[in-house]
């Protein structure tokens, strides 16, 4: 290899390693950057490309649909107001449908008898 073409192909190197950094910069400042303001604090998936997301932007919580067709802004709350019902207790499941129908048919024989 000849020098001049050592200096050309260290000249065209230098150039792409400038251009990605320029990049990389751009890139961080249009995608937020770690320790930003918007933080994800909890996702649900709800089925294959469904899932509800709690967004955190500052003081407030978003909650997020996304899917598919895109995201949708499904409500909002303080962090103050998310703090509060994380700390509320879990009440117990709803009883099957088994124990709804023997209740059910406990009920309809009192009536009868």
């Amino acid at each position: 290899m000849a020098f001049r073409e050592i200096v050309e192909m260290a000249l065209l190197l230098i150039g792409v390693l400038a251009a990605s950094v320029v990049c990389s910069r751009l890139l961080a400042q249009r995608g937020g950057r770690p320790g930003g303001l918007l933080k994800v604090l909890d996702r649900a998936y709800l089925g294959p490309s469904k899932q509800v997301v709690l967004l955190s932007a500052g003081p407030r919580v978003i909650v997020l649909g996304v899917s598919d067709k895109g995201l949708f802004r499904l409500g909002e709350m303080s962090r103050h107001e998310l703090d509060e019902v994380e700390s509320e207790p879990v009440h117990a499941p709803a009883p099957g449908f088994g124990q709804a129908l023997r209740r059910a048919l406990r009920r309809r024989q009192r009536s009868v008898d």
